[in-house]
């Protein structure tokens, strides 16, 4: 488990789920994909990314991650020529 924070204006309410959706933006000159890209790759690999928001106090998002498993089956080796 990652938590970033931070101690800005926060997402209003209304908005948390949409910052997720692709080209969505608040910002003057904002592309919306940084949120899109950051939640579909947590995804990929099996995670979750949320955010928690509350005007004027910030935002945190959590992101999770399974944890990798070693396969110890079966064995692998390296060689420099």
């Amino acid at each position: 488990v990652v938590l970033i924070r931070d101690q800005g204006t926060g997402i209003p309410a209304d908005q948390l789920e949409r910052v997720f959706r692709l080209h969505y933006t608040t910002k003057p000159g904002g592309s919306g994909i940084g949120l899109f890209t950051a939640r579909s790759t947590i995804e990929a690999m099996g995670g979750t990314l949320t955010l928690q928001s509350s005007e004027m106090t910030g935002t945190t998002a959590r992101i999770e991650l399974p944890i990798a498993v070693l396969d110890t089956t079966t064995e692998t080796s390296c060689s420099m020529s």
